[in-house]
């Protein structure tokens, strides 16, 4: 898109999975990026493990929210490994989780589970260059940890 608009560089903005995408783009072209964000990021690209007490430890900072006990309850679960309802846990992955959220959280979810497990298949993602790219990248770069998951 960049080459069809005639841009020499672009701002280049990634949201949640997108931003596996967009740094991996800004790792292979980083003479083509002016600014980069990352927008509530996603761990897979860089090789960033969230464990499972990191989620532990975090959640309880969104416990004033009325949909936090059953999301709670979720994460425990899955971080025990006696469960796996991710759709519970969604509001965690969001700053806020009123019905704007909600509505662009169910738009975004995938269609193509073919194309879900291809976006995480093996060898997709090589973190060692990405990471070692973006680290000599001297373009402006913006993270935001949108939720505390």
């Amino acid at each position: 898109m960049r080459e069809h608009l005639g841009l020499p560089r672009m701002d280049l903005l990634g949201h949640s999975a997108g931003t596996n995408i967009a740094t991996q783009y800004a790792a292979r072209h980083p003479e083509k990026v002016s600014k980069l964000a990352l927008i509530g990021p996603s761990p897979r690209a860089v090789d960033v493990a969230i464990t499972a007490e990191t989620r532990r430890e975090l959640a309880p900072l969104r416990k004033n929210e009325p949909w936090f006990p059953a999301a709670f309850a979720a994460v425990q679960a899955i971080t025990e490994g006696t469960g796996s309802d991710w759709k519970a846990v969604a509001p965690f992955f969001w700053g806020r989780w009123d019905a704007t959220a909600q509505k662009h959280h169910a738009a975004g979810q995938p269609s193509s589970q073919e194309a879900v497990a291809l976006f995480a298949a093996e060898g997709a993602f090589s973190p060692k260059s990405t990471r070692a790219a973006l680290a000599s990248c001297e373009s402006p770069f913006y993270c935001s940890l949108e939720s505390s998951m």
